[in-house]
C-alpha cells in the first residue's frame, strides 16, 4: 500500500478568521445580517476590470471568479456538488457571507504554483473587499523538499497567521481559526467543526482526511494524528505498510466505539486536512515550530508540535468529528462522501447530547515516528519542562 502523500508545496493554505461570536446556542450558528448586507452578485460587487495575470489571461481569471462566487459553474473546472446549508443548525447560507463579512478576516497563503492559481487569488481582493471581507493574501517562494522540510512547513503555517502574531486586525476573546490545506469541503464541513468547537467547548476540532491508494479509502494524516493513548490512528510496522490502515484504533477501543458510532471523540493530536482552534493560544505566542533537535524532542511534523504545544499552555480539549470526512481531490472528494454520507445527513439523526466529551488529560507518552523504521514512544512533554 502507497505511503503518506506528500503535501503539495505550490498548494495554498486557506485560514479564515471569525473575529467574534458566532453562536446563539450551544448547539447552533447564527449570524443574522441587516438587509443591505444580503449576497450581492459577483458582477455587482466589483467595479474594477480584471486584467491579464502573470500567467493566466483575463478572460480565463474572470471565469475563475465567477465560478467561486457560484455566479456559473465552469465546464472545464471539476467541482463537489455540496447539499444546501441546514439552516435550521446553522442559520446561514455561505461560510462567509453569512457569517457576516466583517466579522471575517481571510488570509491565504500561496506556494508559487505555476497554473496561474496566484492570478485567480489576487484578483479575488476587489470583490470580497466590496463585501466587506479583511483580504490578505501573500504568495512564497519557500520549498519544503530543500533543507530543513518541517521547519520551511512551519514558515508556510505561520504566514497566514501573521494578522494574529502581529494583531493587525481587531480579534474577540472568542475568535476562531479555520485553518485548510488543499482539500475538497462543501461548506457544511467547515461549520459542522465550527459548531463543534463551540457545542463541545472545544480549543480545536478536526475533521478525518481519507485518501484512495485502491478502492476503499484509508485514513490519510497517520503520521500527525495521534489519539487520546498517544498512538497512531492504525498500526504501521517498520516496513511501512499501509496493510492495517483499515484497522482504525485497533488499541483504544472508547475512541473506536464513538469513531463507529461517528461521535466526535478526544486526540491528542490532529490536522486532518481542516481544522478550527481558538485564536486566543496564537495571540498569546504559539507558533508552528520544528523539533528542539538538541533536547532530543522527537522529529515530528509541525501539526503535532503545534497540539503538544496547545496541550502545555492548557488547551488540551482537541477533538476529531468523524462526521466530517474529506479528500483531496474534487473526484474522490465525491467518492468520499457517496461513501461515508454528508455531514448534514449524518447529523440529521443524531442527538447532541452524544457528542458531549468527558475531557481526559494528555497521555504519558506518545508515539515518535521519525520514520517508520524508527518507532518510540516519548514523553508527552518531552523538551518543554527541561
Amino acid at each position: 500500500m502507497r505511503s503518506r502523500r506528500l503535501p503539495l508545496v505550490s498548494a495554498p493554505f486557506i485560514v479564515l478568521l471569525l473575529l467574534g461570536s458566532l453562536y446563539i446556542r450551544r448547539d447552533r450558528l447564527s449570524w443574522f445580517p441587516p438587509s443591505h448586507s444580503r449576497p450581492v452578485p459577483y458582477k455587482q460587487l466589483s467595479k474594477e476590470v480584471v486584467g491579464n495575470g502573470a500567467i493566466l489571461p483575463a478572460t480565463n481569471i474572470s471565469e475563475y471568479l465567477e465560478a467561486i462566487y457560484n455566479v456559473k459553474p465552469m465546464a472545464s473546472l471539476p467541482h463537489l456538488e455540496c447539499p444546501a446549508i441546514n439552516t435550521t443548525r446553522y442559520h446561514i447560507i455561505e461560510v462567509i457571507r453569512f457569517l457576516g463579512p466583517r466579522s471575517c478576516a481571510l488570509s491565504i497563503v500561496e506556494g508559487d504554483s505555476p497554473d496561474g492559481t496566484g492570478d485567480v487569488l489576487a484578483a479575488l481582493r476587489p470583490s470580497l473587499e466590496a463585501m466587506g471581507v479583511t483580504y490578505i493574501y501573500n504568495s512564497s517562494t519557500v520549498h519544503s523538499g530543500e533543507g530543513n522540510r518541517i521547519a520551511k512547513l512551519a514558515k508556510l503555517r505561520n504566514m497566514p497567521l501573521e494578522p494574529l502574531f502581529r494583531q493587525t486586525i481587531p480579534v474577540a476573546e472568542d475568535a476562531s481559526v479555520i485553518f485548510l490545506n488543499d482539500v475538497a469541503a462543501c461548506p457544511e464541513d467547515i461549520l459542522e467543526l465550527l459548531l463543534q468547537k463551540r457545542a463541545l467547548n472545544a480549543d480545536m476540532t478536526c475533521a478525518m482526511d481519507w485518501t484512495y491508494s485502491g478502492n476503499e479509502p484509508t485514513f490519510y494524516d497517520v503520521w500527525i494524528a495521534r489519539g487520546i493513548n498517544g498512538d497512531s490512528f492504525f498500526h504501521i510496522p517498520p516496513s511501512g505498510s499501509w496493510g492495517e490502515a483499515l484497522n482504525l484504533f485497533w488499541n483504544a477501543p472508547e475512541t473506536k466505539s464513538r469513531f463507529d458510532r461517528l461521535r466526535p471523540f478526544q486526540v491528542f493530536a490532529c490536522w486532518n486536512g481542516a481544522t478550527v482552534f481558538s485564536a486566543q493560544p496564537v495571540l498569546e505566542g504559539l507558533h508552528f515550530r520544528t523539533n528542539y533537535d538538541k533536547t532530543g524532542e522527537c522529529f515530528q511534523g509541525e501539526p503535532v508540535l503545534f497540539c503538544k504545544d496547545m496541550w502545555f499552555r492548557g488547551y488540551g480539549k482537541i477533538a476529531v468529528v468523524p462526521s466530517v470526512n474529506l479528500e483531496y481531490s474534487t473526484r474522490n472528494g465525491r467518492r468520499i462522501k457517496e461513501l461515508k454520507g454528508f455531514t448534514s445527513d449524518i447529523v440529521a439523526n443524531q442527538d447532541p447530547r452524544g457528542d458531549l466529551i468527558e475531557w481526559a488529560g494528555p497521555p504519558d507518552t506518545v508515539r515518535c515516528m521519525p520514520t517508520w523504521k524508527d518507532q518510540f514512544f516519548q514523553r508527552w512533554n518531552k523538551s518543554l519542562t527541561e
